[in-house]
């Protein structure tokens, strides 16, 4: 019988004698996403598009901060403008956008290990990948859990060091569509005339785009 279990158990969790390559999400798709942000007691459930060969990406859902009461939120990164776009309120912040860059496993990103999600034949092997940084004077774990075929995000969650035992943030990823509907990263007309301020105005932090909806919300 223990034989029997971790047999089971090695099937489910291996550690490949070749790591596997990193690589880069599909180039072009949709999928539902729910987000956790423990540090600001943020919690969403939103659709993320992603246009690699195009350079830009939409998101766009429902997000609770703390006490605060739940907004309908839109935000699209295309060209050199980032918006964040309250659709109730019609109101709309614009603000200089960073460089795109390619979602995937970044080059520091170590392969931790290679798991099953669902069983027998049917079931999709996942790799966990993770990287150390410092950020906000700490030292924090970024992890990503990947299908192993095509690189498809499934889990990616921001931890503080284990002395800290704390995990920040989790994004859960779910129906993955391999394509896009364009209309998604075009801004509302109300944003036509909005002035673009730079992420220094508003505080911006790369790590954690969900901070910005934050400060945003508390503005208007």
């Amino acid at each position: 019988m223990k034989a029997v279990l971790f047999f089971l158990l090695a099937s489910l969790l291996t550690t490949d004698a070749t790591p596997p390559q990193r690589c880069n999400f599909p180039p072009t798709w949709t999928m539902g996403a729910d987000v956790e942000n423990y540090a600001i007691d943020l919690y969403a459930t939103i659709e993320v598009s992603y246009d690699a060969p195009n350079k830009r990406f939409a998101t766009s859902g429902k997000y609770k901060i703390g006490k605060m009461e739940e907004r309908n939120i839109t935000t699209i990164s295309e060209k050199d403008k980032y918006y964040i776009i309250f659709p109730t309120t019609k109101k709309c912040l614009v603000l200089a956008s960073e460089p795109f860059e390619t979602w995937g496993v970044p080059l520091n990103a170590n392969y931790a290990y290679n798991y099953a999600y669902g069983m027998g034949t049917s079931a999709l092997r996942i790799n966990q990948w993770e990287a150390t940084m410092t950020r906000f004077n700490h030292s924090i774990t970024w992890g990503l859990d990947a299908t192993s075929a095509d690189c498809v995000p499934v889990i990616e969650d921001v931890r503080l060091a284990p002395e800290y035992g704390m995990t920040m943030s989790n994004v859960f990823y779910y129906d993955a569509k391999p394509s896009v509907v364009a209309d998604v990263f075009t801004p509302a007309e109300y944003c036509a005339h909005v002035a673009t301020h730079s992420r220094n105005d508003f505080e911006v932090m790369s790590l954690e785009k969900e901070l910005s909806f934050s400060y945003a919300m508390k503005l208007i």
